[in-house]
């Protein structure tokens, strides 16, 4: 069993864990006292509607500026069976293909001269003496610390012996509009959802890859894991 001459290993490369390793260098940490570790390798496809609330924004902002690729909105618009209605922030949001997102996250850690390491799955983590013991493909170290960032289902969670909470599952899917065209600087949501057993909401969203003018992206959250996933 090495002893990693690192201080801290993060595990999770999302926007976790390259937020938390950016703020710690910034706090004086050295960089090369962290390392992050993730399963995936980067830009990874990730399913999520890519809207930054106002706060988002001004975090992302100030962590690392406005990365380019993205689109911007100025407020919500919530519809259900209800009724309509607008909702506008203090601020604008950002939006961005989370694939692009997170991986300039992480090329911001890596730019401020923390390791990461690519492809590396976690499959063990255990408390050891003088920290805990990290067994990754590539064999197993001990760190003094190690962060959790890879999610509510990650071995983080299991190890640290936190109770699961409720997981959702979303679909999307990418469109063009045909008809009648959505206000692209709207984040517009449909709560109706909820009057077909779906404990959850919908999005339409415009869609901000680069070279995907005029797309947009629709998708629904089903916030419990109660509807089959065939319907």
């Amino acid at each position: 069993r090495a002893v990693s001459s690192k201080q801290v290993a993060i595990l999770g490369g999302g926007p976790a864990g390259s937020a938390l390793a950016l703020h710690l260098v910034r706090r004086g940490v050295d960089p090369d006292d962290l390392v992050i570790l993730d399963k995936a390798r980067f830009p990874r496809p990730k399913l999520c509607g890519g809207a930054l609330t106002w706060r988002g924004t001004e975090a992302l902002g100030a962590l690392i500026g406005e990365p380019p690729g993205g689109a911007r909105t100025v407020g919500l618009s919530f519809r259900s069976a209800l009724g309509d209605m607008e909702v506008f922030e203090r601020g604008g949001q950002w939006l961005y293909d989370r694939a692009l997102l997170d991986h300039r996250l992480l090329q911001a850690a890596q730019a401020a001269g923390v390791e990461v390491r690519e492809g590396e799955a976690v499959t063990e983590l255990s408390p050891s003496a003088g920290g805990w013991r990290v067994v990754t493909g590539s064999g197993a170290e001990t760190y003094p610390w190690v962060a959790g960032a890879d999610g509510a289902c990650g071995i983080s969670r299991r190890a640290s012996e936190l109770p699961g909470g409720i997981t959702g599952r979303l679909v999307e899917a990418v469109f063009e509009p045909v008809g009648e065209t959505p206000d692209p600087s709207l984040l517009h949501f449909d709560f109706d959802p909820l009057l077909d057993g779906i404990p959850g909401y919908a999005w339409n969203f415009p869609y901000p890859k680069p070279g995907a003018d005029g797309l947009w992206k629709l998708g629904i959250m089903d916030g419990r894991d109660q509807v089959p996933g065939k319907e």
